[in-house]
């Protein structure tokens, strides 16, 4: 788990997660998310860290990955009101963007007149 020793002070997950929420405030969200892949390096299993990630992912645009992350933090803590409107919102991004996409290339394959 999270934990230090003396001979080599190394932030505990609890630094880390509040590095990664200020950089989700401060809208740096490759930051954000490299800070909570920290956490979860130390503690897998940290559904603060998989929320704070998905946000940051959701932010780039990494949809597939923000929604993994965010099914697994629902998961772990399926009464959170936050986590659940997080991963509904990247349900609903997804489908605008493959309705998007859909739109883009329609036309692609139909024959000219």
């Amino acid at each position: 788990m999270c934990c230090h020793s003396a001979a080599t002070v190394q932030p505990t997950c609890s630094q880390l997660l509040n590095v990664s929420q200020c950089s989700l405030k401060l809208e740096r969200w490759g930051q954000a998310a490299a800070y909570a892949d920290k956490v979860l390096e130390l503690d897998p299993s940290s559904t603060k860290a998989l929320y704070r990630r998905g946000l940051a992912r959701l932010e780039l645009e990494e949809l597939d990955e923000a929604k993994a992350d965010l099914l697994r933090a629902v998961k772990a803590q399926p009464n959170s009101r936050e986590i659940r409107e997080a991963y509904e919102r990247v349900k609903s991004m997804q489908a605008e963007a493959k309705t998007a996409e859909k739109a883009a290339f329609s036309g692609i394959f139909k024959p000219r007149q």
